[in-house]
């Protein structure tokens, strides 16, 4: 009984073990790689060194193309002396109130169906000059 329930515990602690292993991904591009496999795997998807990258900071490179279905300048930081990615945001550029509010409800329509509702926490918020922000994690 001891024997089978240690062999239990060693297998469930060794499916916890590999299920960790996961990497977080930005657009299907594993985070943690270096800058060059990073920029390797965002230009199969179409993305392209951006005019603006030659001002970039060292430690970040600045990309243009498709996000999501929209046209985004995507910002890339990675540790100068390891050169590690660690982050990666997208920025969509719109102007108009309803424009933008029309693009941040088909994000959090694509993540709902992406991640589930069941997780989902909404807060609704103002800032100090009185504009209503909504955040949403899952």
């Amino acid at each position: 009984m001891k024997r089978n329930l240690l062999i239990a515990f060693l297998l469930l602690f060794n499916f916890v073990c590999y299920a960790q292993t996961s990497h977080i991904k930005f657009m299907g591009v594993e985070m943690g790689r270096t800058i060059d496999q990073f920029h390797a795997g965002l230009a199969k998807k179409g993305v392209k060194v951006s005019w603006m990258n030659k001002y970039a900071p060292v430690g970040q490179r600045i990309f243009e193309g498709s996000f999501s279905g929209e046209q985004a300048q995507i910002v890339v930081w990675y540790n100068e002396s390891t050169k590690l990615v660690y982050r990666a945001k997208a920025i969509v550029d719109r102007e108009g109130m309803q424009t933008i509010l029309s693009v941040l409800s088909q994000y959090e329509a694509k993540l709902d169906l992406k991640y589930g509702t069941e997780c989902k926490e909404t807060d609704i918020f103002e800032d100090n000059y009185n504009h209503e922000l909504k955040s949403v994690h899952y």
